[in-house]
């Protein structure tokens, strides 16, 4: 008897266990009422595995055990490693994408090593099962009226369990299972196991999410009708908005998502211009978007360079660069000025896409040369098949015409200038988008970079692996003080602006390995991503610009500060120096306004000094922060730019 009550419940109270331990990873409120649907889904599951082995015996019960068992700790454990890099759950539609993910195995076991206390307790149920296996009791033979019993058990727990869950609210749990499909969301709800039993599920058959945008009242602009108010100040006014005849498209349409977001686009906001608009037009661009560059890089004398042009540009010092899935959801919004997808890397699901609002096409339909140089592979994260689509006209990389030394790791940032330089200075105009590497982890005396560099910041009091930051950035300040002087030499340097951000924090890094050179505390789930944004121009006056932003607001912004004619209307970003509120937005639907922080996990405003918002202003971000998630991925899974016309 004691063996039957141990084998009906191995493992229901294995994925309970698992389950339990994958919570504690989560960072949420651990005893609340999503546990009770976590508890309920896992014994439902556990249940359905041992009526899958019910009539094995002998070896043959022991080898499906031991698989079974293997099986569930490999996908726990591996996605709450995916989580402890990325904060993200990870989706079998990447499956094929997985090397992109694990490729630094020894990052990998440097998570395992920091976070040892979690895989530890995942190694208990292999004490559970070698105890079970050893064990010499028989159990009684199953019979048909145990399966019976068993089933009708089994359906109790999932049915009672659908019918407890919450359908109040955004985001409830039922409409995470049945409805939308937002892994993190529905992990903290519903559980890992239900999460990826929905993503199998849904990869398998499809799954046609629910497309409902939330009317938070915005207004048409009416030029007409505001002039009424103070035509005088109105006349002055001009938007960044195209021509676009939203009730003929309306009206010629049959898609219902395409016609849910031209209703949506139709009564949105356009961005008022302003003194910025236009300040560089006509003017060359170099982007950088450089790996894992922090505040704590930028020092006077280790990188002077990147001091130089944090001090003589605009620096924005109240800037954020929320993480999604890594280097490539970074990319996605700062080019795009829209919020990645989850589940699927954006950049190249919009590969085929029309997408005329990036900076590539949008320079490329003013004439002029657009150029896209990577010091990585080509291939990686499938970027030879996007980056074309972006208005490059030529895409260089390793392995795609970047002759450099690719077996280095990282690559140099400074060679990658040296041979890339000839491509495009000198055909003004240009614009040139580089993809850095050099910054790359791990940060340590094995890093081929940081030991290049490491005279340069070995002296300084700090840990080994902030050291060799540093070091690592010596090389990007180095390749940036190259391309300086070519620009020079060529007599194109004050035509030509470069702009500078990071595709994410330095997750090579600790908190507290941050916090020894940090200004402000970097544990804080906000304060990890505040990260730089540069803008430069050697004719330009330095500035310190405090207005509120984030990576999806790069592309807008610098579309308005060149003169390009784009619909504001049309993107999640706003320009930065618009007069539209500002709202970064994170991944799991946190936000942070001029009026305060919200974190979505506890359910909490924070609000900044001097707010008197309500409980009303809160729901109404939440609203809007649903509807750019909403809108982004209708836009991504739709190609609504191409339903635009000309």
């Amino acid at each position: 008897m004691k063996k039957t009550f141990i084998r009906v419940m191995y493992f229901p109270l294995l994925i309970v266990y698992l389950e339990l331990i994958f919570r504690l990873c989560l960072n949420v409120r651990f005893f609340s009422y999503p546990l009770l649907n976590i508890l309920l889904f896992s014994l439902s599951y556990g249940l359905i595995l041992f009526l899958s082995t019910m009539f094995l015996k002998g070896k043959l019960l022991k080898v499906a055990l031991t698989l079974i068992t293997l099986f569930l700790l490999f996908a726990y454990i591996s996605q709450a490693t995916v989580y402890l890099i990325y904060s993200a759950i990870y989706s079998f539609s990447l499956a094929g994408q997985a090397g992109a993910a694990f490729e630094f195995f020894t990052f990998v076991l440097e998570v395992i090593r920091n976070n040892w206390s979690y895989y530890i307790l995942y190694l208990f149920p292999l004490v559970a099962l070698i105890l079970i296996l050893r064990s010499k009791e028989e159990s009684r033979e199953a019979k048909k009226h145990d399966l019976m019993i068993v089933i009708s058990v089994l359906l109790l727990l999932y049915s009672s369990n659908l019918i407890l869950l919450p359908k109040k609210g955004m985001h409830s749990s039922y409409d995470l299972y049945y409805k939308i499909n937002l892994p993190n969301m529905m992990t903290s709800r519903l559980g890992l196991a239900t999460t990826m039993r929905l993503d199998v599920s849904r990869l398998i058959f499809g799954f046609e999410e629910e497309s409902k945008l939330i009317d938070t009242g915005n207004e048409i602009i009416d030029e007409d009708d505001n002039k009424n108010e103070d035509e005088e100040e109105v006349e002055k006014q001009e938007y960044n908005m195209l021509e676009i005849d939203f009730d003929y498209l309306i009206e010629n349409e049959s898609n219902q998502n395409i016609i849910d977001l031209h209703n949506y686009f139709k009564t949105s906001n356009a961005t008022v211009k302003n003194e910025m608009t236009g300040i560089f037009e006509g003017k060359n661009l170099i982007y950088i978007l450089a790996e894992s560059l922090d505040h704590i890089a930028i020092d006077e004398n280790i990188t002077p360079t990147l001091y130089k042009l944090s001090n003589e540009g605009l620096n924005f010092t109240n800037f954020y660069t929320p993480i999604f899935l890594s280097t490539i959801d970074g990319e996605y919004m700062s080019k795009t000025g829209l919020l990645p997808r989850e589940g699927v890397w954006s950049l190249w699901r919009s590969r085929n896409n029309y997408l005329p609002f990036t900076l590539g096409n949008q320079f490329l339909d003013q004439g002029y040369k657009t150029t896209a140089i990577h010091n990585g592979r080509a291939t990686y994260y499938n970027r030879h098949e996007s980056h074309p689509n972006l208005g490059y006209q030529n895409y260089y990389a390793c392995g795609q015409g970047l002759n450099i030394n690719c077996s280095l790791w990282p690559q140099s940032d400074l060679e990658m200038i040296e041979k890339s330089k000839d491509f495009y200075i000198g055909d003004s105009p240009f614009f040139t988008y580089y993809l850095t590497i050099s910054g790359h982890l791990r940060y340590n005396l094995y890093n081929q970079m940081a030991v290049k560099n490491w005279e340069y910041a070995k002296e300084l009091p700090y840990s080994t692996a902030v050291r060799a930051y540093m070091a690592q950035h010596v090389e990007l300040d180095r390749a940036i003080e190259k391309l300086i002087n070519e620009l020079d030499e060529k007599g194109v340097l004050s035509e030509t602006v470069i702009a500078i951000s990071s595709d994410h924090w330095p997750y090579g890094l600790t908190a507290d390995q941050l916090n020894e050179r940090s200004n402000s505390d970097r544990s804080d789930f906000f304060e990890r991503d505040r990260l730089p944004f540069i803008v430069w121009n050697s004719e330009s006056e330095g500035k310190e610009v405090d207005l509120l932003g984030s990576s999806v607001d790069i592309t807008p912004t610098l579309l308005n500060m060149f003169g390009l004619e784009y619909d504001s209307r049309l993107l999640t970003g706003k320009d930065i120096f618009s007069n539209e509120e500002p709202i970064v937005v994170f991944s799991d639907r946190s936000w942070i306004t001029n009026e305060g922080k919200y974190k979505k996990s506890e359910k909490e405003f924070y609000k900044n000094p001097g707010s008197n918002v309500d409980d009303e202003y809160v729901e109404k971000i939440n609203n809007i922060v649903h509807n750019y998630f909403q809108v982004s991925r209708m836009v991504l899974d739709n190609n609504y730019y191409a339903h635009l016309g000309n």
